[in-house]
């Protein structure tokens, strides 16, 4: 997913601002296919079992189209997917969007870094 036109979010649900991933970071993604579906993915979830895998629609609601000049996105993050951040209201995250053209080329722009270069929160 990150090859392509996409949204990476990576969250520090603990706000631990470590120099190293954390077992309470998140790390997700979204893009919209070629025919306007919504695609999803959890790379990094801590001990949790929906790291690796599409979150399920209990977890993330989402919605999407391809507009003349790109894309719209909206999500919906389930408090359970969230952990303790509803309780501290502490948390940390960046956003990377990744723009590919052509197979051999990829732009990548990011709030802050720790996501794209590295899985690291204290830099976010």
């Amino acid at each position: 997913m990150w090859k392509n036109d996409s949204l990476q979010l990576r969250i520090d649900r603990a706000a631990l601002r470590r120099p190293a991933a954390a077992e309470s970071d998140l790390e997700i993604g979204f893009s919209v296919d070629g025919s306007g579906k919504v695609r999803n993915w959890c790379w990094d979830a801590g001990d949790a079992p929906h790291a690796g895998k599409e979150l399920p629609p209990e977890l993330v609601r989402a919605c999407g189209f391809r507009t003349a000049g790109g894309y719209f996105l909206a999500t919906h993050l389930s408090w359970r997917l969230l952990g303790d951040l509803r309780k501290t209201g502490k948390f940390g995250f960046s956003i990377v969007a990744n723009d590919s053209d052509a197979p051999a080329h990829r732009n990548v722009c990011f709030l802050t870094p720790g996501v794209h270069d590295a899985k690291y929160s204290d830099r976010y």
